[in-house]
């Protein structure tokens, strides 16, 4: 009798022990499934905008690109999508056709919940063959004009400043060319050349600090000069 108690209280701390054992597993893995779920949940997040902002940037090259160059036609229709301000809460609305914020969304493939902004810029590389006192000179064609450029240098030791018509700019500045702004990209420290750049497209919403963003960039040419279509998505 007393072996028969003995055997089921063995018994029932043997079911007890092992049922702890396989609770705290469970629990173990549980934990480990929820600590995994957020970095699964924003890799997936990631790599599927990712795929958005490549499917859309093809939709885009395609309507404005033939073999590798930006057509006359196409980049004027996309100019007229700007930067879009809500004006009127609640509306996505433009003036008309191309302009219409949530058109454009939807001939690109971007879905309600997620934003863009594209970008069309053409780049201009000005290379110095002449010199005039310490500064370097060159010429450029804009739009079928010969323009003279000079590099000279704001600070000591360095070239940094570039001299074109009546205006007088740094990098990340801008200067004005026949009545158009362009931005200046670069300026080679030792006066050899600088890069300028004007933006034909700048189009969508202002990108929302703190958001999960994906960009890509696609180059063809514009008018006989390197032309980079960006596109940047996110919710």
């Amino acid at each position: 009798m007393n072996l028969k108690k003995h055997r089921k209280a063995q018994v029932s701390i043997e079911y007890v022990a092992g049922f702890l054992f396989f609770l705290v597993a469970i629990l173990f893995v549980l934990f480990s499934v929820i600590d995994k779920l957020p970095q699964y949940y924003e890799e997936s997040h990631n790599t599927l905008i990712h795929e958005t902002a490549w499917l859309a940037s093809q939709r885009a090259m395609s309507f404005a690109s033939v073999s590798g160059m930006f057509n006359n036609y196409t980049i004027p229709v996309l100019s007229e999508c700007i930067i879009y301000t809500a004006y009127q809460p609640g509306s996505d609305e433009f003036v008309n056709g191309w302009s219409n914020y949530t058109s454009l969304k939807s001939f690109l493939g971007i879905d309600g919940r997620t934003d863009f902004r594209m970008s069309i810029l053409s780049f201009e590389i000005l290379v110095s063959n002449e010199s005039s006192g310490v500064n370097y000179t060159g010429w450029f064609d804009i739009d079928g004009a010969m323009q003279q450029f000079e590099i000279f240098n704001y600070t000591f030791g360095r070239y940094d400043g570039i001299h074109i018509e009546d205006s007088y700019s740094r990098e990340n500045e801008f200067v004005t060319i026949s009545s158009q702004e362009y931005a200046v990209e670069k300026i080679d420290p030792s006066g050899k050349f600088a890069i300028i750049s004007r933006t034909y497209v700048d189009c969508g919403r202002h990108v929302f600090r703190g958001k999960t963003t994906a960009a890509v960039k696609r180059y063809a040419t514009y008018n006989g000069s390197l032309a980079r279509m960006e596109l940047v998505l996110w919710n």
